[in-house]
């Protein structure tokens, strides 16, 4: 009996000590910035923040994630020329440098725009998948069949031993 009394006001103890403990850093959060008390629980969004609430631009479950065969999207009509592709783990650390039509060649990432408006969507081994107008496209890195010189000729002559 002596113990269930002691266990019960061992628990009355805490639970006023912890009641004052939340009350006090309440009272200091208040103190600080009373208007982010309020504010933090009712986050209205600002003028600038807010957008055109249709259905066309809201997705009222998410946005689905892209699944494309990168072989069966159209070329991209672009004048760019892929020169290499370097892939990381994690993919958006994956590089694709990109050769313009003046010769200029540049390093772009993931979600960057190419020239011309296009985003980059995926970067893959051999292409990459470019967004431009809500359609998607494809870049190809070039195939370039190797040539060889012919074997280069003794420097002392045809010599046999």
């Amino acid at each position: 009996m002596l113990s269930d009394t002691r266990f019960q006001i061992s628990t009355l103890a805490f639970s006023v000590l912890l009641f004052i403990a939340v009350s006090w850093n309440a009272v200091q959060v208040w103190q600080d910035e009373p208007n982010n008390v309020i504010t933090s629980l009712i986050k209205m969004p600002k003028a600038s923040e807010q957008h055109d609430l249709t259905l066309e631009n809201d997705h009222m479950f998410g946005v689905a994630p892209l699944i494309i065969d990168p072989n069966q999207l159209p070329t991209a009509d672009l004048d760019l020329t892929i020169v290499g592709i370097v892939l990381a783990i994690p993919a958006d650390q994956s590089r694709v440098m990109i050769r313009k039509a003046n010769g200029h060649e540049k390093n772009y990432g993931l979600q960057q725009a190419l020239p011309g408006g296009a985003v980059i969507t995926k970067i893959l081994p051999q292409s990459i998948v470019i967004k431009q107008d809500n359609h998607y496209a494809r870049l190809t890195l070039p195939k370039h069949a190797l040539t060889f010189d012919d074997a280069p000729s003794s420097l002392f002559g045809n010599q046999q031993s």
